[in-house]
């Protein structure tokens, strides 16, 4: 019952969204099923009308007949076709790019949190892909046309049937109904290997981007990775040719047993009604007209049956494949909050206060009690081993997450309770893993297309990249990378991450954040970074990690993070006192690590 209903839901999600995305195909779709439909009805009664005209001696009523014929086969049979071709080269497109709009503007209300969630992105890819590539809504909207028009036509061809003999009548409806079982189970085979397909798709899809990006077929090549690459590619194809030849026995059985019930079916109505046509021994004899209606009435009854049984198992495979979008469409977005406080204007104190965190799925905290405090103006460096929660904390910060557990304090209040734009305003931040996008330069650094262009080259100039953008074939202008525009170019990586950096300059925030962007520069650039930026930031709060050691030393007190706890946040010169500590031992390494590559850099030059 439970599933009865959850598919009940995802049918009205189908039917409201295809709906809204065109209320044209929905019409255009009926139309064509109707136009089918008339069509089968006028050629199942006129031709009786034209036989008993000419058999009665008629005049003009038989051309009349006739033209209707015709004009109903001419125009009546070429609107499914025009109607097809108009929704997938016109209405289709414009439906399947609404709903890559909807995924796109779903994903953006979702909270951080869930961004990070592996099953929900999977969850979303997966919804994109067979939305993009099967349009399952509009072939929904199509085969649901087609069985509730086909079952109209059914109950009508089933009353003529019933009322000429019953018991044919029950005798074509118990074939009808064994052919609908035995499509039904085609079918439903059908649909479960085209369900598999999605994941084998997927796979092949991911081997095939191995083959197209340059840099993945680098390693390929390096390492010899043909036979790996090519084997698993070859058993998708082998996964995928063993189900379809299971596809086509199954066909074969089924049209096999389908074909014989047919045959005894049709035997039996045309030995019954000839029968009739002849002689009275079943009943009153019929006219000509009568024969041709009847046969081609209990024809079609068998044809509109097995497209029920068909399109039933297709309204289902349908469903099956809307799921992950209805799934992800249902997905909780980030709450809206009433915020009870106004955003100070400026930040005097950063509290973290009995902080715990751990991540929705997991079982285990990452932060445990953290309680420290930043003050106005302060420089500080969070250092810790990898994974200790360095990256979490600025998360939390940033309020990309919600403490498990503690209070966040800005200048003492509750960052959650201040509302979120205004507070991320004051906040300028680079990740590690950050993202440049393919817009010009200009637009990059200002994150926006209403920029203070002197304000931008000024910010160029500071991070010592403004040569290198000048020197592209637009300058400012340039698009950052290729994919959009032929005017693209390539960055290095250290350079994009310059670019990152300019634009949290760019920002002007009260408070700046590097979370170890500097990972693709060489020590000396790194430390030219880190030293140059703190000179630019001036008297701003600002907040550094970084793996490298040394960057802690212009910095006014160091958070040491263990095992997702402050183990200590104190001086530079303080925590060197310590010789036991951590991060005593931390610095030490690292140094002794950099020397060695001095003296090893220095040996290649000599």
């Amino acid at each position: 019952m439970k599933n009865f209903k959850e598919h009940m839901k995802i049918y009205g999600f189908m039917i409201k969204s295809i709906w809204e995305y065109s209320k044209k195909t929905v019409f255009l779709i009926l139309l064509a099923s109707l136009s089918s439909a008339g069509l089968l009805l006028i050629n199942v009664f006129l031709p009786k009308l034209v036989i008993d005209s000419i058999m009665n001696g008629g005049g003009f009523e038989i051309v009349t007949y006739v033209v209707l014929m015709v004009l109903a086969n001419v125009v009546l049979a070429k609107i499914p076709g025009y109607v097809n071709n108009y929704i997938n080269n016109v209405d289709l497109p414009g439906v399947q790019q609404r709903i890559r709009y909807n995924i796109c503007e779903k994903t953006m209300k979702l909270d951080y949190s869930m961004l990070e969630n592996k099953d929900y992105m999977n969850l979303k890819d997966q919804a994109d892909f067979i939305m993009s590539t099967q349009s399952p809504l509009a072939n929904f909207t199509q085969v649901a046309a087609e069985v509730f028009v086909s079952f109209v036509v059914v109950i009508f061809l089933a009353v003529i049937a019933f009322s000429f003999s019953w018991v044919l009548g029950l005798i074509l409806l118990l074939v009808a109904c064994l052919n609908f079982v035995i499509g039904a189970w085609a079918n439903k085979k059908m649909g479960d290997f085209l369900a598999s397909l999605e994941d084998i798709n997927r796979k092949f899809s991911a081997y095939m981007n191995i083959i197209y990006d340059n840099s993945k077929m680098m390693d390929v090549k390096l390492f010899s990775m043909h036979n790996l690459v090519n084997g698993s590619i070859y058993k998708l194809m082998k996964d995928i040719s063993a189900g379809i030849a299971n596809m086509y026995t199954i066909n074969s059985l089924s049209f096999f047993f389908s074909g014989i019930l047919d045959g005894v079916s049709r035997a039996l109505s045309y030995i019954y009604i000839s029968v009739r046509a002849v002689s009275n021994v079943f009943g009153p004899q019929i006219s000509i007209g009568s024969f041709a209606l009847y046969t081609s009435a209990f024809v079609n009854f068998n044809q509109r049956v097995r497209i029920i049984s068909q399109n039933y198992v297709n309204m289902i495979m349908m469903r099956n494949m809307t799921e992950p979008y209805y799934r992800f469409m249902m997905l909780p977005e980030e709450k809206a909050k009433e915020y009870e406080y106004e955003m100070p204007k400026s930040i005097d104190t950063i509290e973290f206060k009995d902080v715990w965190f751990k991540y929705p799925s997991s079982e285990d905290y990452v932060l445990k009690n953290l309680s420290f405090n930043i003050n106005k103006g302060e420089k500080i460096s969070i250092v810790g081993l990898n994974g200790a929660g360095k990256t979490t904390i600025i998360k939390l910060m940033t309020r990309l997450y919600e403490p498990t557990k503690g209070e966040i304090l800005l200048n003492g209040l509750e960052i959650n309770k201040i509302k979120m734009d205004e507070y991320q305003k004051l906040i300028s931040v680079v990740f590690q893993d950050y993202n440049i996008y393919n817009f010009p330069v200009a637009e990059t650094v200002a994150s926006t297309t209403d920029y203070d262009r002197e304000k931008v080259t000024k910010v160029l100039k500071d991070i010592d990249i403004y040569d290198k953008i000048n020197s592209l074939s637009s300058g400012m202008d340039t698009k950052v990378s290729m994919g959009y525009s032929e005017t693209g170019e390539k960055l290095s990586q250290g350079q994009f991450q310059k670019l990152a950096i300019a634009r949290s300059l760019y920002k002007d925030s009260e408070l700046v954040i590097l979370d170890e962007p500097t990972s693709a520069l060489d020590p000396k650039s790194e430390a030219e970074i880190y030293e140059n930026f703190n000179y630019l930031v001036k008297e701003k709060t600002s907040i550094y990690i970084s793996h490298r050691m040394s960057s802690s030393i212009f910095c006014d007190r160091i958070l040491l993070i263990n095992n997702g706890t402050v183990e200590d946040f104190d001086t530079h010169h303080n925590l060197m006192q310590k010789t036991d500590s951590l991060y005593y031992k931390m610095f030490n390494a690292q140094k002794e690590n950099y020397e060695y590559q001095e003296e090893e850099k220095s040996y290649e030059n000599e």
